[in-house]
């Protein structure tokens, strides 16, 4: 399978298996076990250093991604999920 098909998977699993709350604007993804602001979406760029860990060490895990994975992923992830609380 190509690598770029992959990633684009693991996106899709990622945003289908996170938990949004669209009224209080809040969001629990799969490698969390606490749901987390909006605002933590935000800076998306510069991750959080916990909320990246959480993400990096279950993506890892889950999906074997490498470093350079790990960043694409987290910027297409975090992007959908803006989109989908923004425009709730």
């Amino acid at each position: 399978m190509n690598r770029d098909v992959y990633l684009d998977k693991v996106v899709k699993y990622l945003v289908e298996d996170t938990e949004l709350d669209y009224d209080f604007k809040k969001w629990n993804p799969p490698f969390m076990t606490i749901w987390l602001e909006r605002s933590r979406l935000f800076s998306h760029d510069v991750p959080h250093a916990g909320i990246f860990h959480s993400f990096y060490k279950y993506c890892k895990e889950t999906y074997g991604l490498t470093d350079d994975e790990m960043m694409a992923v987290w910027n297409k992830y975090t992007k959908s999920l803006i989109y989908k609380l923004r425009d709730s």
